[in-house]
């Protein structure tokens, strides 16, 4: 009997054991695989299992987030130490056949590989671009030894991270507005600035001065995606344009592209400007940072303003000539009577 009930102890010993390593390996499969919603938490940390220790060998982990309303998804990994057996970690290269991982962000439902990375390289920041990015990590079945994986954080953004003293303006999906009233310098960035700008994004920056005030744009940063002069094809290029006006494209104003370590200053014609960025499916780059600054004084007094069309100086001439007419025209009146009064005068 004793050892009837020494058996079934141990048989029931090794099915607690069985279930507790079920419940566990479960429950890595769920860490593993993770649906991360704004509703739920607006930013956090992902981590690969068991970091910062060695991570299992051969698994495939998705962890998939998704934004609500005009939020942006925005991913920093802040390490990561991936097996590489091709050579140099810190200089990777063929991470498709490697333990990776992958970034994919979606445009209209189209899945898009954005980023992939193996080894210990690896971007600081990336941006959805639109309200869904997915995440899949690769781990090949090699014996990891010390590589402790990966660290990445997470936020859903509303702002693009565009960085500046801009204040968001609520009625546009990207929209930041500058005052002279608050600052009379300052500087503005691309989204998700310090890292690639997302693609598919457009943001407006609109500066607006007191009476008689211009602004000055500068770029001491500036890689824009595009070639010049293909500027003006969005299909190709992606911009940065200046306009005078609220709605209109200012086409004495070129489009500025490519890699540019300084472009000329570009000044307003009043105390109205808009600056506008945009970028296409394509491709991406590291974006701008832009500098502004509020100077009393138009540059040119005969620039026509935006709230009319005809510059100042024809509008007093256009005066000058109506008096003088006026003038003219009175005195060719009086002459003409008095003449008539002589004759009469004369003939009586």
């Amino acid at each position: 009997m004793k050892c009837v009930d020494l058996l079934f102890g141990t048989f029931l010993h090794l099915i607690l054991i069985e279930a507790h390593s079920y419940r566990t390996n479960e429950n890595r499969v769920l860490k593993c695989n993770e649906s991360i919603s704004s509703k739920d938490r607006k930013n956090g940390t992902i981590t690969s299992i068991d970091y910062p220790n060695s991570y299992s060998s051969g698994i495939i982990c998705h962890y998939i987030f998704n934004a609500e309303g005009q939020e942006r998804i925005q991913l920093k990994f802040t390490d990561v130490d991936l097996y590489y057996s091709a050579g140099d970690p810190d200089d990777p290269f063929g991470c498709p056949s490697q333990d990776s991982i992958t970034v994919y962000t979606y445009e209209d439902d189209e899945e898009q590989q954005l980023e992939q990375f193996c080894g210990k390289k690896h971007p600081t920041q990336l941006m959805s671009s639109g309200q869904k990015m997915k995440v899949v990590f690769r781990s090949q079945n090699t014996q990891k030894d010390s590589n402790s994986g990966f660290r990445m954080e997470f936020s859903f953004r509303t702002d693009f991270g565009v960085q500046g003293g801009g204040i968001q303006d609520d009625r546009g999906v990207c929209t930041f507005m500058f005052r002279s009233t608050l600052h009379t310098t300052g500087f503005f960035t691309s989204p998700n600035y310090g890292g690639p700008y997302p693609r598919n994004t457009m943001c407006q920056y609109i500066f607006t001065g007191r009476l008689k005030e211009t602004v000055e744009i500068e770029f001491p940063e500036f890689y824009v995606d595009g070639i010049i002069p293909r500027c003006d094809n969005p299909t190709d290029s992606d911009y940065v344009e200046f306009s005078n006006f609220l709605d209109t494209r200012d086409r004495k104003l070129p489009r500025y592209c490519g890699n540019r370590p300084q472009y000329d200053p570009v000044t307003s014609d009043a105390a109205f400007f808009r600056v506008t960025f945009k970028s296409n499916n394509k491709f991406d780059a590291t974006g701008f940072k832009g500098t502004y600054k509020f100077k009393k004084g138009s540059s040119d007094p005969d620039k026509p303003t935006t709230l009319s069309a005809t510059p100042r100086n024809d509008r007093l001439n256009t005066g000058s000539r109506i008096q003088t007419h006026v003038l003219v025209t009175t005195c060719t009146i009086i002459l003409f009577y008095k003449s008539v009064i002589d004759h009469l005068l004369n003939v009586f």
